[in-house]
């Protein structure tokens, strides 16, 4: 999972997508970022759910980042 993270290719397409064209891709950055920060705190949730009690400052520094 924090690999994906790191990976620019994705991200920057999904910027694209997200914006509607290339020259979008700044827009659909905030839209992609909201989109990361909001799976890691599901993922936190769903550790919770499940009995594990992962506090944000406890994770990998590149999902950590995401929440920033």
């Amino acid at each position: 999972m924090a690999g994906e993270m790191k990976d620019p290719v994705l991200w920057e397409a999904m910027a694209i997508i997200a914006g509607g064209s290339v020259a979008g891709m700044a827009e659909g950055m905030t839209t992609v970022n909201r989109l990361r920060s909001n799976y890691v705190r599901q993922y936190l949730a769903r550790l919770r759910y499940v009995g594990i009690d992962k506090q944000a400052n406890a994770l990998h520094p590149d999902l950590a980042a995401v929440m920033q």
